[in-house]
């Protein structure tokens, strides 16, 4: 290999490594609970927390997308905490009128397509829970991952990713113990509990 190349490789593996790692942390996170209820309740209510939680899951790309956006900003303005600290204000203040517009279009959507797009057992009761009530449950969890974006986006941009990725793992311990004390108790509502939960100690 090249000298300089091969030089580089340590370095870009070592810049590297805490997204890894926070790539494979964060989605079991955010799913942990599924594992938990499948075990406890079975495949159907599953199915049932899987279909409220579709609509949360692509609520989610909103947040990402601002993390996205400010990464190349904030990565200029790493050394520059007054600067960053600025830049994340200013997005901050766009995130209340986009989490209000974002949190009553959800519900007016969901409330409207879930009895369209599923069977009516996901919507009337009969699988124990319906799919829009658990859908509302989850709502402030997508609500607090809006508000947080622009503040993980520092976290991530900042001189030590690594705390992103602790920051991860944290989230996965709280799943962990939360489902474990939710789901027993309150079935498919303690999962979609444990989702909020989860994300709102993540945010």
């Amino acid at each position: 290999f090249p000298t300089a190349w091969s030089s580089g490789v340590p370095t870009l593996l070592r810049a590297a490594a805490p997204f890894a790692v926070t790539a494979g942390v964060a989605p079991l996170a955010m799913r942990l609970e599924k594992f938990i209820l499948a075990g406890l309740e079975g495949h159907e209510a599953v199915a049932l927390l899987h279909v409220a939680q579709l609509a949360v899951l692509a609520g989610l790309v909103v947040p990402a997308s601002v993390r996205a956006a400010l990464l190349p900003a904030l990565g200029e303005l790493r050394d520059d905490v007054r600067a960053m600290q600025a830049e994340v204000a200013r997005t901050e203040a766009w995130m209340a009128p986009l989490l209000t517009v974002g949190l009553l279009l959800g519900a007016v959507i969901v409330n409207l397509l879930v009895p369209l797009a599923f069977p009516s057992s996901y919507s009337d009761g009969t699988l124990g829970e319906d799919a829009r009530a658990l859908f509302v449950l989850m709502l402030p969890g997508w609500g607090a991952a809006m508000l947080a974006a622009p503040a993980l986006g520092a976290v991530q941009a900042g001189p030590n990713p690594w705390r992103y990725a602790l920051h991860s793992a944290a989230g996965l311990i709280f799943a962990l113990v939360s489902g474990l004390v939710l789901i027993p108790r309150f079935g498919v509502s303690g999962a979609a509990l444990t989702t909020t939960f989860t994300a709102l100690a993540m945010a």
